[in-house]
């Protein structure tokens, strides 16, 4: 499930194998252009699809209101559904594998489970959001730049800190979050919206 903002697209949950886990394999999205998607999820409500699985592709090709996006060589199918809350936070709920299969009689029904369960999670996330505690511009900047793999030094650098305040920081944010280490106060502020 992908969040999208005014400014990109930045990851929110998502839902397979890894989760509560953030999971590492989304931000490819099997290799379609998010920008693409997030275009696509700005201009239109209707699903859009992607891949080569032939069953799936002749599914998806007699649905006018379906455009297919991605490039023709992408090894797996995907199918994406733009959905929207009442509060008017927008996202795309994504189902992409090698053996994607949809019918058509059951598109617009499935869309509007999608629509529910995008609902939910902001619902949560937005509870969990509120209950979070303040964390400084400075502590989400630090975290921001470990989320980019930057080590602490290089946090440093950028920030124009020292490396002992960079790594306080950081240690602060882990607290803050009730976090174990650096990478799971990552993983708990993508998750709740506090970093992109």
């Amino acid at each position: 499930m992908l969040n999208v903002s005014s400014e990109g697209v930045t990851m929110t949950a998502c839902f397979d194998s890894n989760y509560p886990e953030f999971c590492r394999a989304a931000p490819q999205l099997a290799g379609i252009d998010r920008k693409q998607l997030a275009r696509h999820a700005r201009a239109s409500t209707a699903p859009c699809w992607w891949g080569k699985n032939a069953a799936f592709a002749d599914v998806m090709q007699d649905l006018p209101f379906a455009p297919r996006i991605g490039a023709s060589d992408i090894s797996t199918s995907g199918l994406a559904f733009p959905v929207n809350t009442e509060r008017g936070q927008s996202g795309v709920v994504v189902f992409s594998g090698t053996e994607l299969m949809a019918e058509a009689d059951s598109i617009h029904e499935f869309h509007g489970r999608c629509f529910s369960l995008f609902e939910a999670v902001y619902r949560i996330r937005r509870t969990e959001a509120e209950r979070a505690p303040a964390i400084s511009r400075r502590e989400l900047e630090c975290l921001r730049l470990t989320s980019a793999g930057c080590t602490s030094e290089e946090i440093a650098r950028q920030l124009k800190l020292s490396v002992h305040t960079a790594n306080q920081y950081l240690t602060q944010t882990a607290q803050k979050l009730n976090a174990v280490n650096r990478m799971h106060a990552v993983a708990k502020a993508l998750r709740l919206g506090l970093i992109g």
